[in-house]
């Protein structure tokens, strides 16, 4: 395992296999422990309220979200070799994609209903060779592609049975536009970071301790403040902001040696073993599923380590013939900024306008087969029960 790691790092000529098998293990360790504080503070906030108020998990899920990134800004600092800070306008647009990638992150536990979008959530690396595609220009190698979406669909069966992964709601739309900008994100810092050499460090300190005490202090008001429901949710989301800033900054240590798929193909990694350990019975598959999943995986882990393997031995025998030349990096902030854009709207059409869409419609829809692909947009299973678009005519189809 040392020995993988320290061929899949650019480092090939400092021979430090256990501090890489030390990053991938505290970054799995950290995703594991994020993904459980999340989980936790949004099941102890529904105990506390009955499951009965949504509105106040979104809120305290936003809130959490503003904890997370000041734990960031508090405890970690990036700055170029010169000392100063990089380009400002990268550095708002990492800010922006960290924002929602934590919150939609946070929400998304918050549905209790994980299993629903594992299938969007394996799938990952295949969206950051996608990603990096429109990003940069690069045309990725076929071999990308096919390891990637064979690494997908091993994880996803592995994990969950096909009954779940055909049944999932929208909760996949939502944690794949998390994927997204946690890979839009992990891209801009990449960018700083080789081609700016931009370090991301903790602060000294003097300002480490001076943030903790005015975090303690601002602890302990709203803690004799709040209402006693709020109180124990609230401690766990301490928890979330210090491990979000911790899972952060190993990140971009690994990014100093990994590329963005690295990341995402780490990230899956942590998925499979939360998803093995608390992935309900009835959601599990057979036997069967989980050895054809198994062949999927290493055939995809194969092709794609052969592939980087052969890439930084200077072997083009897989490279396309058409130039591979990324295109600048305004450039690249433009498209990144765009889809930012697009994300956005995509999601403020479906979780804040909520079109609505009658039987009617659906009746419409089905002739060309898109009735069901919207009925999976329309519903939700959530940790207060399965919701869904009404039935009868003449009654909107709504959000929940």
């Amino acid at each position: 395992m040392r020995a993988l790691l320290l061929a899949m790092t650019e480092e090939h000529h400092e021979n430090r296999s256990w501090r890489s098998t030390l990053m991938v293990g505290l970054f799995l360790l950290l995703t594991l422990a994020l993904n459980a504080s999340s989980r936790e503070q949004s099941a102890l906030l529904r105990l506390a309220y009955n499951d009965s108020n949504d509105s106040v998990l979104l809120a305290f899920t936003a809130l959490v979200t503003v904890g997370q990134i000041l734990a960031a800004a508090a405890f970690l600092n990036i700055e170029t070799s010169r000392g100063d800070l990089p380009n400002k306008e990268a550095l708002v647009v990492i800010l922006f994609c960290h924002a929602g990638n934590v919150f939609l992150h946070d929400y998304l536990r918050s549905l209790g209903s994980a299993e629903t979008s594992l299938s969007t959530a394996f799938f990952q690396p295949f969206i950051a060779v996608v990603t990096l595609w429109l990003v940069t220009s690069v045309i990725p190698r076929p071999v990308a592609w096919t390891s990637t979406i064979a690494v997908g669909f091993g994880l996803t069966f592995m994990s969950i049975n096909p009954s779940t992964v055909f049944s999932s709601d929208r909760t996949s739309l939502i944690c794949g536009l998390s994927a997204f900008a946690l890979i839009l994100r992990n891209i801009m810092l990449r960018q700083l970071i080789s081609m700016e050499h931009a370090t991301v460090k903790p602060r000294d300190t003097r300002t480490i301790f001076t943030s903790l005490i005015a975090a303690m202090f601002v602890v302990l008001i709203l803690y004799f403040q709040i209402s006693e429901v709020l109180q124990i949710p609230m401690l766990c989301s301490i928890l979330t902001c210090a491990l979000s800033a911790a899972l952060l900054y190993i990140t971009t240590q690994l990014l100093k040696s990994y590329t963005v798929v690295f990341i995402s193909l780490f990230y899956v990694w942590a998925l499979l073993i939360e998803s093995i350990l608390i992935t309900p019975s009835e959601h599990k598959p057979d036997w069967l599923s989980v050895v054809i999943a198994l062949v999927f995986i290493l055939l995809g882990h194969y092709l794609f380590f052969k592939d980087y393997t052969e890439r930084m031995s200077g072997n083009s025998g897989l490279i396309p013939t058409y130039t591979q030349k990324p295109v600048n990096a305004h450039e690249q902030l433009t498209r990144v900024e765009f889809l930012i854009f697009t994300a956005l709207v995509l999601g403020v059409v479906f979780y804040v306008f909520q079109p609505k869409v009658s039987q009617r419609d659906l009746n419409t829809l089905s002739y060309v087969g898109l009735d069901q692909v919207i009925r999976k947009l329309l519903t939700v299973e959530a940790g207060t029960g399965l919701t869904t678009v009404l039935e009868k005519e003449g009654d909107p189809h709504q959000l929940p």
